[in-house]
């Protein structure tokens, strides 16, 4: 999603007495500005409900999602990635890491995903895998701050198909913390690249 401008805005009348509190909250990420907006939903009565408490099935379940699933070998980048992605998120920047060799090759900010991975892939070569030799994994986590009915991480195919072309091994997220895009397309894409994508327990990398 694209920022608001803010000064480009009409709002209504209860836009406008909303609009001095969206702006501060701005300036302190993402996370506060999506908590107020649902505040202010909330003021107005609506019940505001997670995608994944509506529509069963959404988020990735502990264990491989797919043919392949991590090796031993990966431990070690899957522990560092995904507490590099927590503490990110402590920080409200993003929600997303690369490791490969134990070595944290990108975080995510306000480009996203795809465009992180998409930086990797232009790595040189000695530091990534390739896609007949992948190497790596890319660990997506929920802010630790954040309300989990809006702005979970997510992944689609999109994703898997920008992992494989960055040389990575695998995708990685949190038990009930990570949204499946079209998880039938996921996981065929996954299993046709050779990459393991997989729900780790609640606490791992914390």
């Amino acid at each position: 999603m694209t920022r608001p401008d803010f000064a480009a805005l009409k709002p209504d009348l209860r836009g406008l007495a909303a609009l001095p509190g969206a702006v501060a909250a701005a300036g302190k990420g993402d996370d506060a500005l999506l908590r107020f907006i649902v505040q202010e939903f909330e003021r107005e009565g609506f019940v505001i409900e997670g995608a994944d408490k509506v529509v069963r099935g959404l988020t990735i379940d502990e264990g491989p999602l797919g043919a392949h699933a991590p090796s031993a070998d990966h431990g070690t980048d899957i522990d560092r990635a995904m507490r590099a992605a927590r503490a990110l998120g402590a920080l409200d920047v993003g929600q997303a890491a690369v490791c490969a060799r134990g070595v944290i090759l990108a975080l995510e900010a306000q480009e996203g995903t795809d465009a992180m991975l998409r930086r990797c892939a232009e790595l040189p070569a000695t530091l990534r895998g390739s896609p007949g030799a992948p190497v790596g994994v890319l660990a997506k986590a929920p802010k630790p701050i954040q309300d989990r009915r809006v702005d979970l991480p997510t992944i689609g195919p999109d994703t898997v198909l920008a992992a494989a072309q960055a040389g990575l091994a695998g995708i990685v997220g949190e038990a009930g913390g990570l949204l499946i895009v079209d998880r039938a397309a996921v996981i065929a894409q996954a299993d046709a690249l050779g990459l393991f994508v997989y729900g780790l327990p609640p606490d791992r990398g914390q």
